[in-house]
């Protein structure tokens, strides 16, 4: 882990002037689908949920190129392997966008750049730096989005919470249910640990 992670009053300094931006990430992407989804029915109902977030995915990036285009020292999105994006704000703290769970949890390939997030280690290329997750979580029927937070986790706790919605700056007590173990498998290519998740986008 790297020395000093960013508490949560930190992390909202940094954020704060930029939560508006940042939640109209995953919105746009979701009108994106739905707009595409509402002209072509019949197409849509045969993808998959990972086709699902992999669109939302692509657009939610493509949104915060615009929003965030790095000039005059602004926030900037910086390129891990793997396809990964992070929103890089005053090189202290590094977003990434995902799917949540209800127990603030995202599905990822467990490779090294992933056990390097969960761990707040730095990645090749970019150094130190609080890396947590933008997340979205659908409605029940999954028509919608239901909530957009900020979750910063340390392997499998989680640190703190902002979010998108409502109060800005409200640290939510940290109830997420432990998830249960998960068996590495060994994938194609030798030496490869990787663990089986649905929905799994590389390392986004």
């Amino acid at each position: 882990m790297q020395e000093l992670v960013l508490t949560h009053d930190e992390a909202l300094e940094l954020a704060e002037p930029h939560l508006a931006a940042i939640a109209r990430c995953p919105d746009y992407a979701w009108r994106q689908w739905e707009d595409l989804r509402s002209s072509q029915p019949a197409m849509f109902a045969e993808l998959s949920r990972r086709t699902r977030a992999s669109f939302i995915y692509d657009a939610t990036i493509a949104q915060a190129k615009r929003e965030f285009p790095g000039v005059d020292g602004g926030p900037r999105l910086v390129q891990g392997r793997g396809g990964l994006t992070m929103l890089e704000i005053a090189g202290s703290l590094r977003l990434r966008f995902k799917r949540m769970k209800p127990n603030l949890s995202t599905s990822s390939i467990m490779t090294t750049q992933q056990m390097q997030l969960n761990m707040q280690l730095p990645l090749p290329g970019l150094g130190p730096a609080t890396v947590a997750t933008v997340g979205y979580m659908t409605n029940v029927i999954e028509t919608g989005i239901e909530r957009k937070l900020i979750v910063c986790r340390l392997d499998r706790a989680v640190l703190w919470v902002i979010e998108l919605e409502g109060e800005l700056g409200d640290a939510l007590p940290t109830t997420a249910r432990p998830e249960p173990p998960r068996e590495p498998r060994i994938g194609p290519a030798e030496g490869t640990i990787q663990v089986a998740i649905d929905e799994s986008i590389d390392d986004r």
